[in-house]
């Protein structure tokens, strides 16, 4: 990535995350509705964002791979399992809906650290939980706003994956590229893929007309994930998913522009209920009050039953 002084890229990053996500889940429904397969899309995609990453890298002189692939190869199949799942959602879902549900990664982050033992405020911790819930209620009772429960049952379960990775990534950035995280990525979802294209035995034609979006949606990919990893750089996890955040609205409103549809009153409300959830959870991400931690609770009752066999023994 070209340089830049860090005040102004962190006004135009943010700003450039919004548009390609909006972008991006509008060309994946498109081509959904072209009754193009999932994997398909995952594949191309991929191959597509790869390449891009390896020219990027070698042009800038960056490594393109791992230094340590010990957390990279988790990240790889999780990454490939959870964007496969979010693909397979757009076939049930509208993209604002799917990418509403994709921006419940912050509720999941911020519950994930929680149990990991780092402090969160009050705020986020239960706005967080009353997130999830309210997404547990679409999914119930899809029919509210016009959805199959489906759907939301297989963004959801990608979502939670994808939280999991993001926990991967912080730890990454300090040692690892922008181009090699990317690329993690990008080798999961051809991987994925690619199996689930011979399991299921699909058809790999892609019209030629359509190719283009196809290329569309890998630069959008490749674009999404260079552009907006120095956001975690700079920001909690949390606080660096806020342009998602805006990128779910205008994924809606341009849905609605270019269909020329109108979502029913209850799915606008459920958007901007959760998205100003969220939006709260996101901008209050320095107000550390409290945390519990899982793994401190089971070490102290080991080392607990372990005093007690000693004096036992004793």
């Amino acid at each position: 990535m070209f340089k830049m002084k860090e005040g102004i890229a962190k006004v135009l990053i943010p700003f450039a995350v919004l548009i390609i996500v909006a972008i991006n889940s509008n060309v994946t429904e498109y081509l959904t509705g072209k009754d193009y397969p999932a994997p398909l899309m995952l594949v191309f995609y991929g191959v597509f964002s790869l390449v891009l990453n390896c020219i990027a890298g070698l042009f800038t002189r960056q490594a393109i791979f791992p230094k340590q692939w010990k957390f990279q190869i988790v990240r790889l199949v999780n990454n490939g399992i959870s964007m496969l799942l979010i693909f397979i959602s757009f076939k049930y879902l509208s993209a604002g809906s799917v990418s509403l549900i994709q921006r419940t990664d912050i509720p999941f982050v911020i519950m994930l650290s929680f149990f990991l033992g780092e402090k969160k405020s009050n705020l986020q911790f239960w706005l967080s939980l009353w997130s999830i819930l309210t997404v547990v209620f679409m999914i119930v009772d899809a029919r509210l706003i016009n959805e199959e429960s489906g759907g939301f049952g297989y963004a959801f379960a990608g979502v939670i994956m994808i939280s999991a990775g993001y926990i991967i990534i912080r730890k990454s950035v300090a040692v690892e590229t922008v181009y090699s995280l990317s690329n993690v990525n990008s080798i999961g979802m051809i991987l994925v893929g690619t199996i689930t294209m011979f399991v299921q035995h699909y058809s790999w034609y892609i019209d030629p007309g359509h190719l283009w979006i196809f290329c569309l949606g890998g630069l959008m990919l490749f674009a999404i994930y260079v552009v907006a990893i120095p956001l975690y750089v700079w920001y909690q996890p949390e606080r660096a998913r806020f342009p998602y955040i805006l990128g779910a609205l205008g994924t809606a409103i341009i849905e609605m522009i270019m269909e020329r549809k109108m979502y029913p009153v209850s799915q606008i409300a459920l958007i901007l209920l959760i998205s100003g959830m969220i939006m709260t959870i996101s901008l209050n991400a320095n107000a550390p009050e409290f945390s519990y931690s899982v793994l401190k609770k089971i070490k102290k009752r080991v080392r607990k039953r372990s005093v007690i066999k000693i004096s036992q023994r004793a």
